[in-house]
């Protein structure tokens, strides 16, 4: 008999966004960034995104590799104040070990990881000063100056008080302790639109 193809908790168009390993090659396939941006806008607008399961989760982040950080800042925080509340059934779909949760905690902190990599893209903090133990004595700290709901894009940053340009780090970036300083705005700025994350 025929093997008939299936898609197991997703939609062909949400596990098109999936290839976490090579961005850079997927982005390639549509025609360059400013076609990938174009793509993913409207993978949102037209409802193919959901929030409540795995294959598409990190789709928000994607903005990143293409230059458009302010896009990841909007994205990321429109489905922390829709798809989530203080209620108990506030999650948008099966916690998965923590999955959905965790992904608002990382949202609110203001960044997210590529599974399976050593790196962190950069969305837009909920918190003024968020401190994460790492071990042996070392923090990691970000201070988003002028946050709000309004001010939710990064106009500049700096990284153990030197500028930091991009719209991502590196695991080994904040190994041994290290604090991000976020100037946030109200408009986009054109921070982080160069330098993209590395694609293996």
């Amino acid at each position: 008999l025929p093997i008939k193809p299936c898609y197991y908790e997703g939609t062909p168009l949400q596990y098109s966004t999936y290839v976490p390993h090579d961005i850079q090659g997927l982005i390639n396939r549509h025609g360059g960034a400013p076609r990938f941006v174009e793509f993913l806008d409207n993978f949102f607008d037209s409802g193919g995104y959901t929030q409540g399961n795995e294959p598409d989760i990190l789709t928000p982040y994607l903005y990143n590799y293409a230059g458009r950080p302010d896009r990841t800042a909007d994205r990321v925080r429109k489905i922390l104040a829709t798809d989530y509340a203080a209620t108990g059934n506030g999650l948008p779909g099966n916690d998965d070990a923590g999955a959905m949760s965790s992904w608002y905690v990382f949202g609110a902190m203001g960044f997210y990881p590529n599974a399976g990599q050593d790196v962190y893209l950069f969305g837009s903090p909920l918190f003024s000063r968020v401190e994460i133990d790492l071990g042996n004595s070392h923090k990691l700290i970000i201070v988003a100056k002028n946050v709000s709901e309004k001010n939710r894009y990064i106009q500049s940053a700096t990284l153990n008080a030197k500028k930091w340009d991009k719209a991502w780090f590196s695991h080994s970036d904040i190994l041994n302790g290290a604090e991000f300083v976020l100037e946030m705005g109200d408009k986009p700025s054109g921070w982080g639109n160069s330098d993209f994350p590395p694609s293996v």
